[in-house]
């Protein structure tokens, strides 16, 4: 190798490692400056993220001062100036001002009322997170103000306000799983919301989680504490609150019966007319207060005139006995009617009675048993049973034991004891039915064990006659007794029989003579079997029980 191509070839080495080199501190020089570039765009951010925040923060120190000026110009009705002041707050992005913009939209201070944009104002405030505005956009999906009705949405955003502890929205949140819109009717998740509403002190939630536990709905049932959340929502002033403690005293569940109590909680709730109506009964019955019909008149009018069907009702009844005033049956049908026309089922069939009997109106019995037809069709008792009893006696309508039996039934199977008696004669004398001595007893017996005196003397004779029944003397004693005890003639005159001839009984003249004595009263037929007893007794014994009778009648004088 030459010594020119072995410089030529030293020289070509060094350049290389130079370059090499010159690369390496190019790259670090380019490193460096990257940083150095990245260091200063953070800082330049931090810088104005600063500024940023120094500028929101030095607004938000003034904020709330600007929302007090706003809410003093709203209540000194300056809206327009209030405007100027909360809407660039509001579209600079504050959550508060947004929501106060909303509801000036909505409440038309100082600006046309626009539910559009209401919501969107509060869109905006609930989408920050503004417990408010969330719960009010639940609010607006829920009734469609503003907004397509949407009761999932509701509550979405009723739950987010609820979530964040707000009381209102967990009150509704509750109702509307109560309800079961917008998810699945729950009532678990109802009571669950509500008692965390109700922990906060809202009164609303105190009530229905007292409803709650009443009904035992979502809740173990408790009446003890349903007494407990509806005494503090009374306390509170709520007054639905208020009418259910009284209701609670008044009948004595989950404490003891106090009328001087349900009376005071009623007259404060006594805005509400159930309140009224509870105040007029308590009046007429003498509960808690002396009785006084001309008190109960006045609680029953103020409820009367704001729609209470039971008041208009009981009016009608005042007037109608004429309790505590003149009675007039004008007066009374004014207020049946009323109540009648609302649908009140004691009414019609009140309304009906008066028809049927021409008080207060021309007799008119077709019209009455109109009244009467709309009442049992509500499955009121005593207008089937008075349906059937027309049916069957054929007197307003052509007679029509189906029909007749179709009603009994109805009043019947609720326990009338006049519909089973009547019903048990009818499948005693095989009218519109098979005859069924047995459906017979069963009746009779229904009514009997009730205290119907006319089913006790009935079922009596089957034990006497052994129809469907095997004969029993003594059974038919123990149920003519029962009858004769209420004053029923035919049962007298039969237990009278029996003692005289020892059916069932001992033989016993003394007491067959009370009894026939007793029936003679009512009736003079049974006088002469009276008289002749009397021939079969000792001076002494007769003249006890003369003295008996003396006694017994001075004794019914005097009351």
């Amino acid at each position: 190798m030459s010594v020119a191509r072995s410089l030529r070839l030293q020289i070509t080495g060094k350049e290389m490692r130079v370059r090499s080199f010159m690369k390496k501190i190019f790259e670090i020089v380019t490193l460096i400056f990257a940083v150095l570039v990245l260091c200063l765009s953070f800082a330049k951010a931090q810088i104005k993220s600063t500024v940023t925040l120094k500028i929101k923060s030095e607004i938000s120190q003034n904020y709330e001062k600007q929302l007090e000026k706003v809410g003093t110009l709203i209540k000194a009705k300056k809206y327009k100036e209030a405007l100027k002041i909360i809407r660039p707050i509001a579209e600079i992005g504050f959550a508060k001002a947004q929501y106060k913009l909303g509801f000036m939209y909505i409440t038309e201070q100082g600006i046309a009322k626009d539910y559009k944009e209401t919501f969107k104002w509060y869109e905006k405030a609930a989408d920050q997170g503004y417990v408010r505005a969330q719960h009010d956009l639940g609010t607006m999906y829920y009734f469609g103000v503003g907004v397509t009705q949407n009761y999932k949405e509701a509550l979405k955003w009723s739950k987010k306000a609820a979530e964040q502890g707000y009381a209102v929205a967990q009150y509704s949140l509750g109702h509307r799983y109560y309800e079961g819109k917008g998810a699945l009717q729950d009532y678990k998740e109802a009571a669950k919301w509500y008692k965390k509403a109700a922990k906060q002190g809202r009164a609303q939630a105190q009530q229905d989680l007292g409803s709650m536990y009443y009904t035992g709905k979502g809740v173990v049932q408790s009446y003890k504490e349903a007494v407990k959340w509806y005494k503090m929502a009374a306390e509170q002033g709520y007054p639905k609150a208020q009418l259910n403690l009284g209701g609670m005293y008044y009948y004595g569940k989950g404490l003891d019966k106090d009328y001087k109590e349900a009376l005071k909680w009623y007259k404060k709730a006594v805005d509400l007319a159930d309140a009224q109506y509870n105040l007029g009964l308590m009046y007429v019955n003498g509960e808690g207060v002396p009785k006084d019909y001309n008190e109960s008149i006045k609680c029953f009018k103020k409820a009367a005139k704001k729609g209470h069907i039971k008041a208009q009702g009981s009016l009608g009844f005042i007037y109608y006995e004429g309790k505590g005033l003149p009675q007039d049956y004008k007066e009374a049908m004014k207020w049946y009617r009323k109540a009648a026309e609302q649908g009140y089922a004691k009414a019609q069939y009140d309304l009906g009675v008066m028809y049927c009997e021409g008080n207060g109106v021309p007799q008119n019995c077709k019209e009455g048993m109109r009244w009467y037809q709309k009442a049992a069709e509500q499955g009121y008792a005593k207008a089937q049973y008075i349906l059937g009893y027309i049916y069957n006696e054929g007197e307003v309508v052509t007679e029509n034991y189906r029909e007749a039996v179709k009603w009994y039934k109805m009043a019947a199977d609720q326990g009338l004891e006049e519909a089973q008696y009547y019903l048990g004669i009818i499948y005693y004398a095989g009218k519109g039915v098979v005859q069924n001595y047995k459906e017979a007893v069963k009746w009779y017996k229904m009514a009997a064990e009730q205290g119907y005196a006319k089913s006790q003397y009935n079922l009596a004779l089957m034990y006497v006659h052994g129809e469907d029944v095997a004969k029993d003397y003594k059974k038919a004693i123990e149920w003519f007794k029962k009858a004769a005890d209420q004053g029923l003639v035919d049962a007298q005159y039969n237990l009278g029989y029996a003692y005289y001839y020892g059916k069932g009984v001992s033989k016993d003249y003394v007491k067959a003579h009370k009894w026939i004595s007793l029936a003679a009263i009512q009736n003079s037929k049974y006088t002469k079997f009276r008289d002749e007893i009397e021939s079969k007794m000792q001076e002494s014994k007769l003249q006890r029980l003369k003295n008996w009778f003396r006694n017994l009648f001075q004794k019914n004088e005097n009351e």
